[in-house]
């Protein structure tokens, strides 16, 4: 399905940017930074263009991820001494013992708890108690470390014993942490967290949550190669670059794809006709008794009736590509064909739905299952009862040198031919007239 490329580009994508960090930082053509001080600014300047473009599109679980990414890449740069060389970490002190644990822990669990979290906005009463917990677990790490102004070292000496103690704890042997910087809980709460999110999205097949995961992997690596000059820089900016991509990729969605079918819809048609040599055919295509679809049986079943059928007109051949016109009205653009290369790829689509074994969803397999795929038949009952569903299409072509063959045109001539297919009975193509 449409809705699944995108989602396996996404996955794609965000591998690749994390890829690409490793080869950057350790590979054999890794990049030394001329200008440091510029790097250091580039997770935050990807964080907040992501966090801009999330706000907009009222994703607050994304906006959060852009925070906490910024947040953990400024928590290293202090608890890592500047200049610190390869091999260094983050040191025996406060830094190692505290600091640094602190953040490896709390980190992963508090974007784990944003990403299973639903979006609730930003600045609702929801979205302060996100800021407000992560400015109360920083100041308490602070405190405990004694760089919280005001508060009395002695005071707090205890609960840092009691903390650092919990920090390190080690559930298994020493050989479960011995190749990492990341203590036993740390680990524990990424690889709990990691899991977590990757059964959502295995489940749901959401950008979000796919760029939620990938946030979570370059915070980890981030963490891990703590001790390597740059690597954690090039990791985060990764993590928020495929965040950032895979909003990039859901802005484009609301704009060019149908929500309810996930192919695209007519802007995108329009602009790739526009695009189009001077040949070119249009099929116009139109489900057949469609509003009886909605009158016998509800809105409900006619949504299921529109994706089956998107799913049958996606599979079209002939460098064939279908969009959703608007309503029951779906469109096939063919580059570079006429109307007669056109025709019989559209009858085997036709025939196609016609043989379609669409079946009737109940409403809790339709919650269950938003997006159902056809079956063919395999000459078994199944227990839904059976939906008949045709469609009928008319084609028309633009020509080299024709006149009125700009792509309304087109379309309207396309139309035409539609309506002499339902005229004609139905569930049949039929092709404009040439010349």
């Amino acid at each position: 399905m449409v809705n699944g490329n995108r989602f396996w580009l996404a996955a794609l994508t965000a591998a690749g940017m994390l890829a690409a960090a490793w080869a950057v930082a350790f590979g054999h053509w890794a990049v030394v930074p001329a200008a440091p001080d510029l790097l250091d600014k580039l997770p935050y300047a990807i964080a907040a263009l992501g966090a801009g473009l999330a706000l907009r599109f009222h994703r607050s679980r994304l906006v959060f991820a852009f925070a906490l990414l910024a947040l953990a890449h400024g928590a290293l740069a202090a608890v890592v001494p500047a200049g610190a060389g390869p091999g260094a970490g983050p040191g025996a002190g406060v830094n190692g013992q505290l600091l640094y644990p602190a953040l490896a822990l709390l980190w992963p669990v508090t974007l784990t708890a944003v990403a299973l979290s639903r979006d609730r906005g930003v600045f609702t009463r929801g979205g302060l108690r996100w800021w407000v917990a992560v400015a109360l677990m920083a100041a308490a790490v602070l405190a405990l470390a004694g760089r919280l102004p005001g508060v009395p070292a002695g005071l707090v000496a205890p609960a840092r014993d009691l903390a650092v103690a919990g920090l390190h704890f080690r559930l298994l042997g020493p050989a479960f942490d011995a190749w990492t910087w990341l203590p036993q809980p740390a680990i524990l709460a990424f690889l709990l967290g990691g899991v977590a999110l990757l059964v959502r999205v295995v489940r749901d097949q959401a950008t979000d949550d796919l760029a939620l995961l990938g946030a979570l992997a370059a915070g980890a690596l981030a963490l891990h190669f703590v001790d390597r000059p740059a690597a954690p820089t090039w990791f985060l900016a990764a993590g928020a670059a495929a965040a950032f991509l895979a909003l990039v990729q859901q802005a484009y969605g609301l704009a060019f794809l149908d929500e309810l079918t996930g192919l695209p819809g007519r802007r995108a048609l329009m602009t790739d006709m526009a695009r189009l040599g001077a040949r070119y055919a249009v099929a116009m295509v139109d489900i057949d008794h469609f509003k009886r679809f909605n009158d016998k049986h509800g809105h409900d079943v006619g949504d299921q009736v529109l994706r089956l059928v998107a799913v049958e007109l996606s599979r079209v051949g002939g460098g064939g590509r279908a969009y959703r016109y608007g309503g029951e009205e779906f469109t096939i653009l063919f580059p570079g064909a006429t109307a007669a290369d056109a025709q019989p790829v559209l009858d085997a689509v036709r025939r196609a739905v016609a043989e379609a074994d669409f079946r009737l969803r109940t409403r809790q397999r339709l919650k269950s299952n938003p997006n159902p795929r056809p079956r063919r038949r395999r000459g078994t009952a199944a227990a839904a009862p059976r939906l008949r569903v045709t469609v009928s299409m008319g084609v028309a072509e633009a020509r080299p040198g024709g006149d009125g063959d700009a792509p309304p045109q087109v379309i309207k001539a396309a139309d035409k031919a539609l309506y002499r297919a339902k005229a004609g009975g139905r569930n049949r193509v039929v092709a404009a007239p040439s010349g």
